[in-house]
């Protein structure tokens, strides 16, 4: 009876303990990681390029605006004055969209892109005067042109030409540089302006220039048709003719025998 009760109580310490072994081994257990399962790998993500910063809007200045202040003023006029060029006017109808280029009325505003202006300054009134503006723009200084005083009668453009600037042919130059001369009627006294560009020689034209030239002139070969012989012609070529009316033919008169063959 002892015996089975020691065998009894053997069992239930081996149980016991057997459970508490088994509670031991789990808790162990639970708190280890467990090695043998595979370990989820993150995807690196690949490096992304860094977008450029997006470029500042750089704010256009403000056109310039023109107000038209007289009449006859133009786009070509405004055009040439504020921007140095004519052919801009074409751009200024494109800043202007409701602009009729050709009907611009005083209290008109223009606007001029800041890009094309030379000067800020107001058009000035005499801009729009040709010869006021003509007046203002820079010009070559000529040359003071030679004057030759006509001091004798027979003068002539030709000769002139010819004596001042070595051609005869520049007395269409000279007419152009005397508008107010009359080319076919030239008096004593009157004034040729010669420009200096033709000018050979500022020797005054002598007097013996106007008497070569004619007798040239005098002495120069003719086309004309020979003349028919008349009958003094004839007379002397042949000698004197007998005839019985010695009154009427007065180169025979006077004539001796012996001229008679």
């Amino acid at each position: 009876m002892t015996k089975s009760r020691f065998t009894l109580t053997g069992i239930t310490l081996a149980c016991a303990l057997l459970l508490l072994v088994n509670c031991s081994m789990t808790q162990v257990e639970s708190r280890q990681t467990p090695t043998d399962q595979p370990t989820t790998v993150s995807r690196v993500q690949p490096l992304t390029k860094p977008l450029p910063p997006e470029p500042e809007t750089v704010a256009e200045p403000a056109p310039y605006v023109h107000t038209v202040s007289r009449s006859g003023e133009t786009l070509v006029a405004i055009s040439s004055w504020y921007t140095g060029s004519a052919d801009n006017w074409k751009r200024l109808v494109e800043a202007n969209s409701g602009l009729n280029p050709r009907r611009i009325k005083v209290g008109d505003e223009i606007l001029i892109p800041a890009a094309l202006m030379k000067t800020q300054l107001t058009m000035p009134a005499d801009f729009m005067n040709p010869s006021a503006s003509k007046k203002s723009a820079p010009s070559r200084v000529e040359p003071t042109p030679y004057v030759h005083a006509v001091r004798r009668s027979g003068e002539t453009l030709v000769a002139i030409s010819t004596w001042y600037t070595g051609s005869a042919d520049n007395w269409k130059r000279l007419v152009e540089a005397n508008s107010d001369l009359n080319p076919r009627r030239i008096n004593v006294g009157d004034k040729i302006l010669i420009p200096a560009v033709l000018m050979k020689t500022h020797q005054p034209m002598p007097a013996d220039f106007m008497a070569s030239k004619a007798q040239v002139k005098k002495n120069a070969p003719t086309t004309s048709s020979p003349k028919k012989p008349t009958e003094t012609n004839r007379i002397d070529l042949f000698g004197p003719i007998e005839t019985n009316e010695a009154g009427e033919n007065p180169d025979v008169v006077g004539l001796p025998l012996e001229s008679i063959e």
